[in-house]
C-alpha cells in the first residue's frame, strides 16, 4: 500500500469488518453501541463487526457505524470513508442541560460549534465557530419537522466532553455549557472546513489574533 486511496481502501473493511460494497451512500455516525443496536432492531438486519474497532449496520442505501471516542477516531473515520465517498454524513450524539422544557428524546439540532479544542485556531481565528453543511442542516431541520419533531437551534461548545469523566473548576460556574452532535460536511471529499470564509481563500490570521 503506496497511496491513501489503497491505505484507506484496505483500513475500513479492517476497522469495521465489512467490504466496501456493504456500505450504504448515507453515513450516520455514533459513538453509542446502543444506537447501532437499535438501527438493526428497527430495520430487522445483522450487527457486523461487533468484535471489531467499529462496528456497523447496514439497511440498503443506510449505514449506521460506531467509531469510538474521541477527535482521532473521529478523524479517522472520516478518512476512512472516503474510500466509498459517501453522498452523506449525519452524526448523532447526546446533549444535556439545555432548558428544564426539553425532554428526553427531544431533538437537538446546532446552527453552529464554538471551537473550544484548541487544534483549529491553527487555521481559523476562534470568532469564528464551526458550521455545518447548509444543505445537510436544512434536510435534517425539514425532516424533523415534517415529522411534527420540535427541536432547538442554537449554538453548542466543543470542549464540554471534558466534564463527562474528569470534572474540571470551572465547570460548576458554567452548568448551561452542553455538548450536542453537529452535522458534518456532506462528503469526506470536503477537506475544507465549513466556515463563512474557507482559508485556502485567504492567509490565516495568527492565533493569538485579537
Amino acid at each position: 500500500m503506496k497511496t491513501k486511496q489503497e491505505i484507506v481502501n484496505n483500513w475500513l473493511p479492517r476497522y469495521t469488518g465489512v467490504e466496501l460494497d456493504g456500505f450504504g451512500s448515507y453515513i450516520l455516525l455514533t459513538n453509542f453501541n446502543d444506537y447501532v443496536y437499535r438501527f438493526a432492531q428497527f430495520h430487522d438486519v445483522e450487527v457486523k463487526g461487533a468484535e471489531k474497532a467499529m462496528p456497523s449496520a447496514h439497511s440498503g442505501d443506510l449505514s449506521i457505524i460506531n467509531f469510538g471516542m474521541g477527535s482521532a477516531n473521529a478523524a479517522t473515520i472520516m478518512d476512512l470513508l472516503s474510500a466509498i465517498k459517501p453522498k452523506a454524513t449525519l452524526f448523532l450524539g447526546k446533549c444535556g442541560g439545555l432548558k428544564n422544557k426539553n425532554k428526553v428524546g427531544d431533538w437537538i439540532l446546532p446552527i453552529a460549534a464554538i471551537r473550544g479544542e484548541g487544534t483549529s485556531l491553527d487555521y481559523l481565528p476562534k470568532e469564528i465557530p464551526a458550521l455545518p453543511s447548509f444543505m445537510l442542516q436544512r434536510a435534517v431541520s425539514s425532516t424533523i419537522r415534517d415529522f411534527g419533531r420540535g427541536h432547538v437551534a442554537l449554538t453548542a461548545t466543543r470542549f464540554a466532553w471534558k466534564w463527562r469523566a474528569w470534572p474540571m473548576p470551572h465547570a460548576q460556574a458554567s452548568p448551561n455549557r452542553f455538548s450536542v452532535a453537529l452535522p458534518r460536511c456532506c462528503s469526506p471529499s470536503d477537506s475544507c472546513p465549513p466556515a463563512p470564509r474557507c482559508p485556502r481563500q485567504r492567509r490565516c490570521r495568527p492565533r493569538n489574533h485579537p
